[in-house]
C-alpha cells in the first residue's frame, strides 16, 4: 500500500514537471502561472504546494531533475559502449551524447541554457538533496572530482618541469580577483548567483 502511495506522489510530481517544462518552453517562465501548470497537469492547485514552495522553487527543481536525468542517461549510454575509457574520452562521449539529445529536442537546450546558473547548484549543495536529485549531484560531483584530479596531475607535472609559469599564472589570477570587486559576480554568472 505504501509503495502505491509513493508511486502516486511520483506520478503527480512528474506531471507537474512535464507540464511546467512544456509551458515554460512554449510560453516563457514569466508568462506561466501556477494555475496554468496545475491545469495542464490535471491536478488541484493545493497539490502543487505539497511539492514546491513557489514557481521559482519548481523551476530550480525542474532544472535539477532534467539535468540529473540527462547525466544519468549519458552515464548509462557510456556504460553500454565503453567502460574502460580514459577521462578525456569519457567526457567527449558524454558531450556527444548531450549534443545528440539537444539536436533531438532543442527545447531542452533552450530551457537549460536560459535557466541554469551556478546559484541553483550552490543553493542545492547547501541543503539536503532528495533521493530523486541524487543522480545529478552524484555525477556532477564525480565529474568535478575527475576534473580536479586531472587538473592536479597536470599541475604537478608542470610544477616538476618548470614551476615559474605556474606560479605566475596563480599570481595573475589572485591579482585579478583582488583588484576586481565584481569579478566573483561575473564568474558566478550574475549578482543573484554570487549572493546565494
Amino acid at each position: 500500500m505504501k509503495k502505491k502511495v509513493e508511486e502516486n506522489k511520483l506520478q503527480k510530481k512528474n506531471a507537474l514537471f512535464q507540464s511546467s517544462f512544456d509551458l515554460f518552453v512554449n510560453h516563457g517562465f514569466s508568462k506561466t502561472t501556477i494555475a496554468d501548470i496545475v491545469k495542464k497537469a490535471g491536478l488541484a492547485k493545493g497539490t502543487f504546494y505539497l511539492y514546491f514552495k513557489d514557481k521559482y522553487d519548481l523551476r530550480d527543481k525542474l532544472i535539477t531533475h532534467i539535468t540529473g536525468q540527462l547525466f544519468e542517461d549519458a552515464h548509462q549510454e557510456l556504460n553500454k559502449t565503453d567502460l574502460h575509457s580514459d577521462f578525456e574520452t569519457a567526457v567527449l562521449k558524454v558531450c556527444d551524447y548531450f549534443i545528440l539529445r539537444f539536436e533531438k529536442d532543442p527545447r531542452l537546450l533552450s530551457f537549460i541554457s536560459k535557466n541554469l546558473s551556478w546559484g541553483i547548484f550552490r543553493s542545492a549543495l547547501d541543503k539536503d538533496v532528495s533521493d530523486e536529485e541524487v543522480p545529478f549531484y552524484r555525477y556532477y560531483n564525480y565529474l568535478n572530482y575527475l576534473d580536479y584530479y586531472a587538473f592536479l596531475e597536470e599541475l604537478e607535472a608542470q610544477l616538476m618541469e618548470d614551476p615559474q609559469p605556474v606560479v605566475e599564472r596563480f599570481q595573475t589570477i589572485q591579482a585579478f580577483f583582488a583588484n576586481n570587486a565584481g569579478a566573483i559576480s561575473a564568474f558566478a554568472g550574475n549578482e543573484e548567483s554570487a549572493a546565494v
